[in-house]
């Protein structure tokens, strides 16, 4: 069975903004029109047995009382650095990550009260731009120009590589012939794969995105 996505987003020249923030207040790194890369850290935060604050509703982009309804936490849990406290499914799938290790100390509308255990949490920037704006102990927002493709499926990491496509058709079957060595730290772009082994020599190559 083939499986078509309802929504595709390709452009080929486009000016994108994301804002990158902190889940609570911590020190921002870069000054204003400072240029960064992929894997730079922008802001950073320390949490020493503290409670920590977090609101699913600007998190999953909806209203709080809306928002309530996804939380998937109970109070005394306990939780791990980037276990999901939230979410929704589907093509606009966003979460919210718990971003210590703690415990759900109280859960009031769509507001998660967290005691953390020691720990810290690191910003990345994500992608490759210019900060245009500073958010004063939360964050920056970060303006590049590029390529957009909007994929199926995500699992929340990020990489960067040079791009690679194997063919402008949709309907291209990705296979374990169409690797070898030289596309290694690349960023494959097909149009579905079925095929497990394709999977596996791309792990071994191994790529960095697909």
């Amino acid at each position: 069975m083939t499986f078509v996505a309802p929504l595709r987003n390709i452009k080929e020249l486009v000016t994108v903004r994301r804002l990158r923030t902190l889940p609570a207040e911590g020190e921002v790194l870069p000054v204003l029109s400072d240029s960064v890369r992929v894997r730079d850290v922008v802001a950073h935060s320390t949490f020493s047995n503290e409670h920590i604050l977090l609101d699913a509703g600007p998190a999953l982009g909806m209203a709080p009382k809306r928002a309530a309804q996804f939380l998937q936490r109970e109070v005394g849990e306990h939780v791990e650095k980037g276990s999901i406290l939230a979410g929704r499914q589907g093509f606009a799938a966003r979460l919210l990550r718990s971003p210590v290790d703690g415990q759900i100390a109280a859960i009031r509308g769509s507001q998660i009260l967290i005691q953390a255990q020691e720990s810290s949490a690191k910003l990345f920037a994500r992608i490759p731009g210019r900060v245009i704006e500073i958010i004063p102990n939360r964050g920056v927002l970060i303006q590049f120009v590029g390529s957009w493709i909007e994929g199926l499926w995500g699992n929340d990491e990020f990489d960067d590589g040079s791009l690679h496509s194997f063919s402008e058709d949709p309907a291209y079957t990705f296979t374990a012939d169409d690797l070898d060595i030289s596309l290694r730290s690349s960023i494959l772009l097909a149009g579905h794969c079925n095929q497990r082994k394709a999977l596996e020599v791309a792990q071994q190559i191994p790529i960095r995105g697909l």
